[in-house]
């Protein structure tokens, strides 16, 4: 499959999926906040697949459907077995647990790809400048537990 259709299928379906959405605290569409972790997660040398899951990375918590819903249409939509399961596996693991000690361990045992778009995900929330002392001490917890990165020490310098 082109990497551009790829992606063009995923963005599709983050924009059906978050359409009417907002970004807390302002009218911005939330959409804009899947491509800036998308945007960010390619300037740290992501791939397709990385991109695609950060296009996607909050559905599953955000949109009311299921993995396995997910998994249907990105199949549906012609993106093939194999590149639906890997982007699935990784909204999976970037999915908020019930308690903040299940996200910890979730993440620190997370392929290291998907702690790339997590990381993605904190800069871009960092980035709005909306966050309060509590919510960067949660990053700051959240990246100390993943694999050392070069995007995991840029995300760091941000939480100071």
């Amino acid at each position: 499959m082109r990497r551009d259709l790829l992606y063009k299928i995923c963005y599709d379906l983050a924009d059906e999926l978050h359409r009417g959405q907002v970004r807390k605290f302002t009218r911005v569409p939330y959409l804009t906040h899947c491509t800036d972790v998308a945007r960010i997660t390619a300037m740290f040398g992501g791939d397709q697949i990385m991109k695609c899951i950060a296009l996607l990375h909050d559905s599953v918590e955000d949109c009311d459907i299921t993995y396995n819903y997910l998994e249907n249409v990105l199949i549906e939509d012609g993106i093939g077995s194999i590149n639906a399961t890997m982007i699935v596996d990784g909204v999976e693991s970037l999915t908020k647990r019930r308690s903040f000690e299940d996200t910890l361990k979730t993440l620190q045992y997370a392929d290291p790809k998907h702690q790339h778009v997590k990381c993605a995900d904190i800069i871009a929330n960092l980035s709005d400048g909306m966050m309060n002392e509590r919510y960067v001490a949660k990053k700051a917890a959240q990246l100390k537990v993943m694999q050392d990165s070069e995007i995991k020490e840029f995300a760091l310098t941000l939480c100071k």
